[in-house]
């Protein structure tokens, strides 16, 4: 498992490797729906993972190797950046806030560094 999760909340982590991230802060009055979505620089989607907070101020996101593959690096390059977001739906009155980050600011966008596959397993 080579998953990192920096200061400023950039993910770093292999292609083809799997991994557990933790997000804190959300309350825990009622049950909320997360959507952790990754997408490329295009905009494109490139996996949506949905979470339930289960009244928990934290949830934890896994990346299976079925997403990870999906976020491919060129053989040209030694690592592609991707960008991640997570939006916070309310079941009961069925709205959604886009979530910021840390310290991130409105507008910004968190990165997803994913690096070049190291080694083919089995």
């Amino acid at each position: 498992m080579t998953i990192k999760k920096d200061r400023d909340n950039t993910i770093k982590m292999y292609q083809g490797d799997t991994g557990r991230i933790r997000f804190k802060g959300f309350k825990t009055d009622k049950n909320y729906l997360i959507s952790f979505v990754i997408y490329n620089s295009k905009r494109k989607i490139i996996s949506e993972i949905k979470i339930y907070t289960e009244k928990q101020d934290y949830i934890t996101v896994n990346i299976t190797q079925d997403i990870s593959n999906k976020l491919t690096v060129a053989p040209n390059l030694s690592y592609e950046t991707y960008y991640y977001g997570i939006k916070k739906n309310n079941i009961d009155t069925k709205t959604e806030d886009t979530m910021t980050i840390g310290n991130s600011k409105f507008g910004e966008q968190n990165k997803f560094i994913v690096f070049a596959l190291k080694a083919e397993g089995i």
